[in-house]
């Protein structure tokens, strides 16, 4: 049973001419972002329409790593916070090495979301400017 709404079925075909030059240049560029000519297509136009930005997988891998590490260090507050609410005595100097811990991960959250972020709002920009001199020739 196909659970997505009509809004989300790819059910409409996009034809483009391309020269073979371009059609290899658009194929290497998705080879070099790990996905497929269709998805990368589908990427540039939901950004291209003000729906991005949309993450490739090595953007994702790297955002669901950062928030695995924020989640494990939350897994330890936790454990603090329950010895404190059952009463046991816990000394502050148990606390700041966590509390540090849970900061610096969420700081690099932070930061990994702008940069995934800045890499697909960058990512149709030239990475080798001598490559637009060859077009132009």
């Amino acid at each position: 049973m196909n659970t997505k709404n009509a809004f989300e079925r790819r059910s409409d075909l996009v034809n483009v001419r391309l020269t073979p030059p371009d059609k290899l240049r658009f194929e290497q560029v998705a080879q070099r972002l790990n996905t497929t000519a269709s998805r990368l297509l589908r990427k540039m136009i939901r950004e291209l329409v003000g729906q991005g930005p949309d993450f490739l997988e090595g953007d994702m891998k790297t955002i669901e790593q950062a928030m695995f590490q924020v989640g494990a260090v939350g897994r330890n507050l936790n454990q603090l916070l329950r010895a404190v609410h059952s009463g046991r005595p816990v000394a502050s100097s148990e606390f700041r090495p966590v509390l540090d811990d849970v900061l610096r991960h969420v700081e690099q959250l932070r930061k990994e979301l702008h940069r995934a972020i800045d890499r697909a709002r960058n990512r149709w920009e030239r990475d080798d400017p001598s490559a637009e001199q060859e077009t132009l020739a």
